[in-house]
């Protein structure tokens, strides 16, 4: 059976990646898996999982199994047209036709459903029609937008991102995490422009008593951005390192370990609360909100002028208990 895709894997992404493996581990390695990607932009990564070595990276001639797996969201500005409806139709041009024509048996798991454009919607509609089951979103208003676009009664699962749920992961990085906590406060893709100044001095503070600050990326684009941010940091006069994105296992291991988590991105924030590390976010988009609305944490999910010592110091006390919660995923 060949079964197709349909992820956001496009270019080096440390949750991408992971949602991608976590689908991959839980199909029957007797079937052709393949997954969309653009080439040469993931050719370290195929080549660097070996769950991923033997994935074909071509559109296949038949498709029996059409798979939307976590990390893809259907949302996209509420306009007659914009870039993002050029982006869908280049994304999903020949899911169209495939769909129109052939209308292969759909699974949904994990998807996240936004507010969408006119064509956006429509696009939504053709591929989600008929002969899709299970529908499995991520988030209440997930299930919300996907109910007022496909306008008929239809059987929806609520879920959470595949990313936080523990029993998911696939064995060989299950491995790869340690145990032991290291005295370290991860900063991912954070500027210290808008922090309170009793923020900052908390977390001066705690530098001198010996924990390490480290900026990470985690992706091609926010290794761009790292070198800026670590001179913004040291200028205040923290002693800091920084580590560029190149190696999913290092990047999960390192954030398992870690004493706290400050990040404006979704997938660091959801492994470490996955993992009941003190976690604050600073949303850039809806969908870390709705993800820490889910598992009760939006008292830290707010605006960096927000973060005071007052709230690093309630995070650091913050427990997290949806990690051990279970769900099962059946592909054929």
């Amino acid at each position: 059976m060949n079964v197709y895709i349909h992820s956001s894997l496009k270019a080096l992404n440390f949750g991408d990646e992971l949602l991608a493996l976590i689908l991959i581990d839980k199909i029957d390695e007797r079937n052709s898996i393949y997954i969309n990607s653009i080439p040469g932009k993931t050719t370290i990564l195929f080549d660097k999982h070996p769950q991923l070595r033997n994935i074909n990276k071509k559109f296949p001639k038949k498709i029996d199994l059409l798979l939307f797996g976590g990390g893809g969201y259907f949302g996209s500005p509420k306009v007659k047209f914009s870039k993002w409806d050029v982006r869908f139709i280049i994304s999903f041009w020949k899911l169209l036709v495939l769909k129109i024509l052939k209308n292969p048996k759909s699974m949904i798991i994990g998807t996240g459903i936004g507010p969408n454009s006119f064509l956006s919607k429509r696009i939504i509609k053709i591929l989600l029609r008929n002969n899709i089951s299970p529908i499995r979103v991520r988030d209440e208003e997930s299930k919300r937008y996907l109910d007022q676009y496909l306008k008929k009664p239809t059987n929806i699962e609520v879920i959470r991102d595949l990313a936080s749920y523990k029993h998911l992961y696939p064995e060989f990085l299950n491995s790869k995490i340690k145990k032991t906590q290291r005295k370290e406060i991860l900063i991912h893709n954070i500027y210290l422009k808008k922090f309170t100044q009793t923020g900052i001095e908390y977390l001066t503070e705690l530098n001198k008593k010996g924990f390490d600050i480290t900026i990470i990326a985690d992706s091609e684009k926010t290794n761009k951005k790292i070198g800026t941010i670590t001179k913004e940091w040291e200028r205040i006069g923290f002693k800091i390192s920084s580590i560029q994105y190149t190696n999913l296992e290092e990047l999960l291991e390192r954030i398992t370990c870690s004493y706290l988590v400050i990040t404006s991105k979704l997938h660091v924030g959801i492994v470490s609360t996955t993992f009941n590390i003190p976690t604050i976010s600073i949303p850039e988009h809806i969908k870390t909100i709705r993800y820490h609305r889910s598992i009760n944490n939006e008292e830290f999910c707010i605006e960096d002028s927000l973060i005071t010592k007052e709230i690093i110091s309630n995070a650091l006390n913050k427990t997290y208990n949806h990690g051990n919660e279970t769900i099962q995923i059946k592909i054929p």
